[in-house]
């Protein structure tokens, strides 16, 4: 019988070939070294699965699947998911790069007891560079009522807590892991953030253009009117945010890319 591994790493990737060699070598330079790295290919165009396949023939640990047609990140999560063996599951994506303790210090957390642990973040451009920070709260129970708690890619959980909160929600393109979050959140998870920066988080125009768009603020707004119906109290500081996430979807695209820039350069700090 084939030994199961402690963590399944899912990572989706599409048309990913600029970034994805980085953020393979950044999982297999783990000093934590029992994991197996699931890759769901949606469909690339360019030489993504060229790259991927000569880490195949590297490192057994690597499991490619590639979608028959395109699904979406979300849905390619959820393939991914359907492969895990591990005993813990660590998120991961193909511009990103994880620092090379990242995974020792969350399997360290969930080992005590947690069910799900972020980290702090580095931005970098499409070059590496560092363009900034952001420390994400350890006071889940305030930052949940407002927005997601944890920065996604940076993410590990305990595979068994699925089985109460179901996988992610396939009806969100954008906003899944918040939604995945507040299930966790809403069965009772034991929830935390570790003070370490242990994921560069790549910004391109890519990630500009797609992360305040009006669908993911229109699924944020579901997200949070759901999650209302089942229990979550939002709070006075909660519901002025959602009245202000109603509105701002009334703008045009091009004032609410605006509005998110802005408002990072006030969350993170400036180098």
């Amino acid at each position: 019988m084939t030994k199961k591994p402690i963590i399944s790493v899912v990572m989706p990737v599409y048309n990913s070939e600029k970034y994805v060699s980085e953020a393979i070598k950044s999982i297999l330079k783990q000093t934590f070294k029992d994991f197996e790295l699931i890759i769901i290919d949606d469909c690339s165009t360019d030489k993504t699965f060229k790259i991927i396949n000569e880490y195949t023939k590297q490192d057994t640990r690597i499991k490619y699947f590639r979608n028959q047609q395109n699904l979406g990140c979300t849905a390619s999560l959820n393939k991914g998911l359907k492969h895990a063996k591990g005993k813990y599951l660590a998120r991961m994506d193909a511009d990103d790069v994880s620092h090379k303790e990242r995974f020792k210090e969350q399997v360290k957390i969930l080992d005590k007891g947690y069910d799900l642990v972020g980290t702090n973040i580095i931005f970098v451009d499409e070059k590496g560079k560092k363009k900034g920070t952001r420390k994400y709260s350890e006071d889940i129970k305030k930052i949940i009522r407002l927005e997601s708690p944890l920065a996604h890619p940076s993410t590990m959980f305990r595979t068994s807590f699925l089985k109460k909160t179901g996988t992610y929600n396939e009806k969100y393109y954008s906003a899944q892991d918040y939604d995945l979050w507040i299930r966790f959140y809403l069965n009772n998870a034991k929830i935390t953030n570790i003070q370490k920066e242990l994921l560069k988080y790549r910004l391109h125009k890519e990630t500009i253009k797609n992360i305040k768009t009006k669908n993911t603020i229109r699924n944020t707004i579901i997200i949070k009117k759901e999650a209302k119906k089942k229990g979550l109290k939002l709070g006075l500081k909660g519901e002025l945010r959602l009245l202000t996430e109603q509105l701002i979807l009334l703008m045009p695209k091009k004032i609410i890319l605006l509005l998110f820039k802005i408002l990072k350069k006030r969350k993170w700090k400036q180098y």
